[in-house]
């Protein structure tokens, strides 16, 4: 039983390693303001996103904004998803993982 686990624990160590090796740092465009990060990356269309980031929020972005983004219509479902909107290369963000590649769109309670 204990050879089972050292031979696991090898194996997880060197499969981990052989990631860690091939990651790459991504530098995302964006700045640091009254202790917030934002990312700014620009669509392929030229505007650029203000966004705010949160460890512990949802991904989406208000329906108002993709319309004038250009990334919906504004006949859009407020609740679909959308695939993840392509950037300039130079100023991207990669697709959060878990997303699989989708973004919501949310539009305000009326009234």
């Amino acid at each position: 039983m204990r050879t089972i686990l050292i031979l696991f624990a090898f194996l997880l160590s060197a499969t981990v390693g052989i990631y860690a090796q091939d990651a790459k740092p991504n530098v995302l465009p964006g700045r640091y303001e009254e202790q917030r990060f934002f990312v700014e990356p620009i669509l392929e269309n030229g505007k650029k996103l203000n966004l705010f980031t949160d460890t512990g929020g949802g991904l989406f972005i208000y329906k108002s904004s993709a319309e004038n983004l250009g990334l919906i219509s504004s006949e859009g479902k407020a609740t679909s998803p959308i695939d993840f909107p392509k950037f300039n290369e130079g100023s991207s963000i990669p697709k959060p993982l878990g997303s699989k590649g989708k973004i919501y769109i949310l539009a305000p309670k009326e009234g």
